[in-house]
């Protein structure tokens, strides 16, 4: 029988993961139904305005979620970005005009942005080593629904045009996690970190005992004293690898081009050839349901595989579907019947590579890899970092592809996919079976010069 204390990180990360997946790519179908059938008269431009509105309150949330986590404790602000999601959803559902609604998708995005780094933050503190990799990785499984219901609702309001109805789900999603608030408990890293006592044992602790004594959930022996925290300088000096990661890993993720696709896929469809009605369920099947099955085969390969190994296979398949979708748009252009078949194909090849690595791995290797001393520093770096990649693909991909061709937007993809890959293979400690003492002790002596001294930091691949 599952026990309350695995069903809460299970709760949370799922409720998580639906606000997070949903909220951001439900927008495109409610513009085209306030276009189509309400006269809005919404223009390419005040699109992206209007999706880029939640990314943006996302990147300026991330600045300080991190820093708020290490002030106020995990717990407080799961809480309290989880009431700000369900608010904004809710006055979305008001919305008269374009300034409106980005107005209040802005709001939501304040509390999507605090959401999704603290809560992989918190699920990796307070999990088993032997479960970490697939429960942090479960959050990225639960985007990919988000994302996927998403495409089914906005394939609905189209025949039904109730366009708040969708807002409305996304309100309910971030509701539950404001339910969790009288059973999330605090985080035992960040307790021992402030040198508090312990209010809240483990989750997990007592199942973990029987079994195996010294794979003990989220208050593995990460200090033996609350570490002091480090200024950026010496950040930059002493653990030169974690900030490394913290820059690329954001970098590489947004920027490979997931949500060009993910965004803006019912346009991709229709530049294939297909009307729009078809080219929304291609939404759907080709890439909603696809990238949920993908993550659903890649989170579990991680606790198997390794992250190392799963990263570098994932970055490779991603630089060739980008390559596959750069020749498709390059030279099939006046066969609407060969591009479609050959650009899907490509879709789905990224979409796998996406999702066995940098998708899910990217939350679980951030949740792992960052001493206590400076994991606020990090994720206060490396989540507006990515937040921010984000709001330039919202804000400008239709854009620039209409400037320089939807080719060689995913050339451009396909080429930092494939420096990715590079300082990766350079970079990247495999984490996966060490607990978090563990990997923070590798961490603290990780020093470019060290890689060719102790080649377990790159184990694995």
């Amino acid at each position: 029988m599952v026990s309350l204390d695995m069903l809460i990180p299970i709760i949370l990360n799922a409720s998580g993961g639906l606000n997070f997946g949903y909220n951001l790519t439900n927008a495109t179908d409610v513009i085209s139904v306030l276009d189509d059938q309400y006269g809005w008269g919404i223009s390419s431009l005040e699109q992206e305005i209007i999706t880029s509105g939640l990314i943006l309150g996302c990147c300026i949330s991330s600045f300080t979620a991190g820093w708020l986590a290490d002030r106020f404790g995990r717990k407080w602000i799961i809480i309290a970005s989880a009431i700000l999601s369900t608010f904004g959803c809710l006055i979305s559902m008001a919305s008269w005009e374009v300034v409106s609604m980005t107005i209040f998708r802005f709001v939501i995005g304040l509390g999507v942005g605090a959401m999704s780094a603290v809560v992989p933050m918190w699920t990796g503190e307070m999990v088993n080593s032997n479960i970490r990799g697939f429960m942090t990785g479960f959050f990225q499984i639960m985007v990919t629904v988000g994302i996927m219901i998403a495409y089914l609702v906005g394939y609905a309001i189209k025949k039904t045009y109730n366009w708040r109805a969708s807002y409305g789900c996304g309100g309910l999603f971030a509701f539950v996690s404001v339910v969790c608030v009288f059973w999330i408990r605090e985080s035992t890293t960040w307790e021992k970190k402030v040198g508090k006592t312990q209010t809240s044992p483990s989750l997990l602790e007592e199942e973990d005992k029987e079994e195996e004594p010294k794979e003990i959930v989220g208050d593995e022996k990460v200090e033996e004293q609350p570490p002091a925290n480090v200024s950026w300088s010496e950040l930059a000096k002493n653990y030169p690898i974690c900030l490394t990661i913290a820059i690329v890993m954001p970098l590489g993720q947004q920027l490979c081009g997931i949500n060009a696709l993910i965004l803006y896929s019912t346009s991709i469809f229709e530049s294939c050839g297909y009307s729009t009605d078809t080219a929304s369920l291609m939404g759907v099947f080709g890439v909603g349901i696809v990238n949920f099955v993908c993550t659903v085969i890649g989170v579990p390969l991680s606790d198997k595989l390794g992250r190392r190994p799963l990263m570098l296979v994932g970055y490779t398949l991603v630089g060739i579907g980008n390559l596959i979708m750069f020749v498709s748009f390059s030279w099939l252009l006046d066969d609407p019947t060969t591009l479609a078949a050959v650009a899907i194909p490509g879709i789905v090849i990224f979409l796998f590579g996406f999702e066995i690595g940098p998708g899910p791995l990217y939350y679980i290797v951030m949740s792992e890899l960052f001493p206590t001393e400076i994991k606020a520093k990090c994720f206060t770096l490396c989540n507006p970092i990515l937040w921010f990649c984000n709001l330039l693909i919202s804000m400008f991909f239709i854009s620039v592809s209409d400037a320089i061709g939807t080719n060689i937007c995913f050339l451009i993809f396909a080429i930092v996919s494939i420096a990715m890959f590079i300082i990766l293979f350079s970079t990247l400690p495999e984490t996966k079976g060490k607990d978090l003492s563990e990997i923070h002790k590798m961490m603290k002596k990780s020093h470019p010069d060290s890689f060719s001294k102790d080649p377990e930091l790159l184990e694995g691949f």
